[in-house]
């Protein structure tokens, strides 16, 4: 039975707000160039740029995660170590994502990088690189609660099986 990977999408809702602003932006530009659906050019435009960030910037991300989901778990390692290799060459692209990327994420792609390791780790059943992964992962952001709950069940099924006979 193939198992349905679950992913978390969390949101920094005023990273919205950078966003919105440059969308003005642009469609301020089309209307001082005297273009009568300046509207629809601008938000055509920011979408295009939405596109082309999303998928240039954060393509092995990307890649990573559809790997993920069909349970290719060594490939996708492969793409999100080359994403991590990439925010952390570039930290400030990561820093101001809401802009360079126009991504929404609460979670660095650097911190998304480290657990989304963790858990094709997991999934392939290599525990101890998984807990790696994962306490790695808190080292950028002791309240990552995706690292947490994984390290709590990690710890939980391990004092299981020592308990039991």
């Amino acid at each position: 039975m193939k198992q349905k990977v679950v992913v978390n999408k969390s949101m920094a809702w005023l990273s919205i707000l950078p966003q919105m602003a440059l969308w003005a932006a642009i469609v301020y530009g089309f209307k001082r160039a005297g273009s009568e659906d300046y509207i629809l050019y601008g938000s055509f435009v920011f979408m295009l740029l939405y596109i082309v960030l999303r998928n240039g910037v954060a393509n092995s991300h990307r890649q990573g995660i559809r790997l993920t989901k069909k349970g290719e778990f060594k490939d996708a390692i492969k793409k999100f170590e080359k994403s991590y290799q990439f925010f952390q060459t570039n930290q400030w692209v990561d820093q101001f994502r809401y802009i360079t990327i126009l991504s929404a994420s609460s979670m660095s792609y650097s911190e998304m990088a480290l657990t989304n390791i963790a858990y094709c780790y997991g999934q392939m059943g290599d525990g101890e690189k998984a807990r790696k992964y994962y306490n790695k992962a808190l080292s950028y952001n002791p309240d990552n609660t995706i690292a947490q709950t994984a390290l709590n069940l990690m710890d939980s099924v391990s004092n299981k099986e020592q308990m039991e006979p």
